[in-house]
């Protein structure tokens, strides 16, 4: 079989395939721009709620979160405050205490009941 098709031939050939795709375009042209249309905005809309679903909302949970995190240390800041007011509160009972314990005069033992006990646990 020889080549049907020489190089003039394939040329007109091809154009008339680029004629007969230019005219179903033209004839679908208007639908073509309508398509495109309704993919950028679907596109649009997807990105968008994208955007509202993970961006804006981790954002405004991390806003929300530093708050009461601010919440948070002001609540520690308070208790450690008052956890370092008994603790000076304790710290001065307690050198009240030793300070007075200090200053009495010591307790005197008798000595006679203390040997009399020994005695007495010594003979049995």
């Amino acid at each position: 079989m020889t080549a049907i098709y020489t190089k003039t031939s394939r040329g007109t050939r091809v154009v008339q395939v680029y004629q007969r795709f230019r005219l179903k375009t033209q004839q679908y042209a208007s639908w073509m721009h309508i398509i495109k249309i309704s993919w950028l905005v679907l596109w649009v809309i997807a990105f968008g709620l994208i955007y509202i679903i993970f961006v804006n909302k981790a954002s405004t949970s991390g806003y929300f979160h530093k708050i009461e995190s601010n919440k948070l240390d002001a609540v520690k800041f308070d208790y450690n405050l008052v956890k370092l007011e008994v603790m000076q509160a304790e710290k001065d009972l307690r050198n009240d205490v030793s300070l007075s314990i200090s200053h009495k005069d010591p307790i005197q033992i008798l000595t006679d009941v203390v040997t009399i006990i020994n005695q007495d646990v010594a003979k049995n």
